[in-house]
């Protein structure tokens, strides 16, 4: 009798087992099911040195036995190439994630399209018969821009002597936010034109207060008449290309002969026919003197 009972549990559990198996082999429906409640960015538009703020909260749900699931955010650009992304989230439940994107980091080319698009990507397989599929659930397309320069001159005089000095400095900073924020640590290409031929011409770097120091002289570095002094950030990560144009009026002083006594010849000249007037004038004054008093002696007498 005890015999008997221990075959019979023994047949029970293998049945039991076998089940088990045979559940696990042949589920009776696919299980899986997502949910996407939101997925945005902070922004639509970014400046290249910040950063892209992207949340989402998702519920992905699935039998781990029979299917495999995950998802995962990308970023495309206007190419089609994947340039970032997350780590696979494959666990069953739900998500309210913050992922914070550097744009400088990102692998974008010096010519760069404004355009990105980042992608909510979902994967899903089913073991039993090799079904799979992947779709991008949502998508938000955001812009990227450069910054603006402006640039602002302190101590500048557009006019000099030739042999004056002209000493200033020039102040960069952004065009949007304005005085509070400075270009910092970016290169400026300086140079010096007159009559479209280039008279000087050097690179100087921007300090921590957004300013570069400039001193030249109108001898050596500007030519007579009208300068123009050019201020050009180029090929910046950060800025747009932008040029500054001002002017400097440099003017000859008046010179004379080695000796100072020593007149032109108009000088001269001007000076006798000067003279001549005078002598002609005092001249006949002096004859009407002399006949008035020949006048009066004979009225007198």
């Amino acid at each position: 009798m005890k015999k008997e009972r221990i075959e019979v549990m023994i047949i029970v559990l293998s049945l039991l087992f076998g089940l088990k198996i045979f559940c696990r082999l042949t589920p009776l429906a696919k299980a899986y099911s997502h949910y996407m409640h939101y997925f945005a960015t902070n922004a639509d538009t970014y400046f290249i040195d910040e950063d892209i703020e992207i949340n989402s909260t998702y519920e992905m749900w699935y039998d781990p036995f029979n299917e495999y699931m995950y998802f995962q955010v990308q970023i495309y650009n206007s190419t089609n190439d994947l340039i970032w992304k997350t780590s696979r989230y494959e666990a069953p439940g739900s998500y309210e994630e913050r992922w914070m994107v550097n744009i400088s980091n990102l692998d974008l080319p010096n010519q760069y399209s404004n355009i990105l698009s980042i992608r909510f990507f979902v994967f899903w397989y089913y073991n039993l018969t090799t079904e799979s599929s992947d779709i991008f659930l949502r998508e938000k397309q955001i812009q990227i821009i450069k910054k603006g320069a402006s640039c602002q001159l302190i101590g500048f005089v557009d006019q000099l002597k030739i042999g004056e000095s002209l000493s200033f400095s020039a102040r960069f900073y952004d065009s949007v936010l304005g005085d509070s924020e400075d270009l910092l640590n970016q290169i400026v290409l300086f140079r010096i034109e007159n009559n479209g031929n280039k008279t000087f011409g050097c690179n100087y770097t921007i300090n921590s207060l957004g300013l570069i120091d400039i001193n030249i002289c109108s001898s050596t570095h500007l030519k007579i008449g009208q300068n123009i002094l050019f201020f050009e950030i180029k090929n910046n990560e950060v800025y747009n290309d932008s040029l500054f144009c001002y002017e400097v009026l440099v003017e000859e002083i008046p010179s004379f002969n080695e000796n100072p006594f020593q007149l032109s010849f108009f000088s001269i000249a001007s000076i006798i026919v000067i003279a001549s007037i005078l002598f002609i004038i005092i001249s006949n004054i002096n004859k009407n003197l002399k006949q008035r008093t020949l006048s009066e002696i004979s009225f007198r007498y």
